[in-house]
Order: structure tokens, then C-alpha cells, then sequence
């Protein structure tokens, strides 16, 4: 263990923040530009809602544990984050910011999009550093390159981490190449939800990290599939609203 997994994550959040700052500033006639303190205010409350539900995420499902370790329930440093949870909880911060300051609650999750990959990409690199949500052991030669898992331990395994990561990347500059274009309302921030949750559902056949087993699957790929269902089901009802705005 190198640490590594809250310092890549801090540094993905600042750089999310710096982007909806100083760059998501752009506009089509379908989605107008928001002010940088809106955009700022945005992503404060996404990543704030984000975080607790990440670690909320993480403890329900291993309540036996802290209900004996209380003290260790809000010790995001120590590891221990579900991204499920985390997408969840955001939403939901999102939703409510939204209704507060009465903006269009897809115009805002538009511009968390590439925010979101943003931390999708640290959060990956950080486990592949740290050595959480490991592979499976497999030996496909170099395919396969020796990796830790959360212990230490060093094995030929799938390359979960380093897939997560280049995927992530991938999905970065889909939508940044997206973000200009005359696009309906929610189409970027559904298609964002999309990605990273389908990078999430693909990944979660190849790991081999402890956890939680429902009917001889992963929760947190069953989890996945649920979020990729109602990112699938948005982007379509968004692909084909014409309004400006709602």
C-alpha cells in the first residue's frame, strides 16, 4: 500500500473543481453557459453529496464491522469508497441544489460530465497504485503483469485497474468532444453516467477484491448495471426532448 488512492482522489476532485471553474464555460443555443460561481457551486455540492455517499456506500454493506468501529465510519483517508454509492449520492445533491436554486437539473449534469470521468480516471489510477479493486489472478503472459492486491500480495493478474483507467481516458475525450455540440438537455451528463458506469460493469467480471456475492454476483456489478440502466433509459428520453430547457 503506497497511499497513493487519497492523494490521486483529492487531486481528481481539485481538478474537477479547476475545470468547472476556468473551462466549462462554453454554450450551444440547446444548453446556455452558467456563471462560474453556479458552475462552481455545482460541483461542491456534487462532490460533498458524492463522497458521503461513496463512504455510506461502503459501510452499509460492511455494517456488522462498523458498528464496532464507529470511529472509522467517516475516515475517508483510510479507504473504503463505493463509486456506486458516490454517483448516488451526487445525483441526489445534485437534485436538491437543482430545486434550492431553481436551475435545470440537466443543464447541471451536463457540465459534471467530464468532471466526472475526471474522477473516474484518478480513482482508477489510484487503486492500480494502491492496489485496490484488483484483478483476478490470470497469466496471460505480459497481458497480465504483476500486480498487488490490497495486502500486498503480488500476482499475475487481469489488468482491472489499468482498463478502468484507460477507459476513463477514453470517455474523456468522447465527451469533450461532444461538449460543443447542439445537443439536447442531459444528453453529455447521461452519456457520462453511461460510460462510467458500463466501464464499471464490464470491470467488475475480471475482479477478484472482496466483496459482498448476491446470487453468485457482484453487488457492486449488479449495482452498476442498475445505474447503466437508468443512464441508458435517460440518454434516450433526452435524445429526444427538444426543449431548451426544462
Amino acid at each position: 500500500m503506497t497511499d497513493a488512492y487519497p492523494w490521486l482522489i483529492s487531486l481528481g476532485a481539485i481538478a474537477s473543481l479547476l475545470w468547472l471553474g476556468f473551462v466549462e464555460g462554453g454554450s450551444t443555443p440547446k444548453r446556455p453557459s452558467l456563471s462560474a460561481n453556479v458552475r462552481m457551486d455545482t460541483g461542491l455540492v456534487s462532490l460533498a453529496s458524492g463522497f458521503v455517499g461513496a463512504r455510506l456506500g461502503f459501510v452499509l454493506p460492511h455494517l456488522q464491522y462498523f458498528s464496532m468501529h464507529t470511529n472509522e465510519i467517516m475516515k475517508f483517508w483510510d479507504g473504503g469508497l463505493s463509486w456506486v454509492g458516490g454517483g448516488v449520492g451526487a445525483i441526489l445533491g445534485l437534485g436538491i441544489f437543482a430545486l434550492i436554486k431553481r436551475h435545470s437539473f440537466w443543464q447541471l449534469f451536463d457540465i459534471l460530465a467530464l468532471p466526472a470521468v475526471i474522477l473516474a480516471f484518478s480513482a482508477w489510477f489510484g487503486c492500480l497504485l494502491d492496489g485496490c479493486a484488483y484483478g483476478k489472478p490470470a497469466d496471460f503472459g505480459p497481458l497480465t503483469p504483476l500486480s498487488p492486491d490490497n495486502l500486498g500480495e503480488q500476482l499475475r493478474r487481469w489488468p482491472v485497474q489499468s482498463c478502468g483507467a484507460i477507459l476513463s481516458l477514453g470517455s474523456w475525450f468522447v465527451l469533450n468532444g461532444l461538449r460543443y455540440k447542439n445537443l439536447s438537455l442531459g444528453i453529455l451528463g447521461t452519456l457520462s453516467l453511461s460510460m462510467i458506469s458500463g466501464t464499471n460493469l464490464i470491470l467488475s467480471f475480471f475482479r477478484g477484491d472482496l466483496v459482498p456475492i448476491l446470487n453468485g454476483l457482484r453487488s457492486d456489478g449488479i449495482a452498476s448495471a442498475v445505474l447503466l440502466g437508468f443512464g441508458l433509459i435517460a440518454f434516450t428520453l433526452r435524445f429526444k426532448k427538444k426543449d431548451q430547457l426544462e
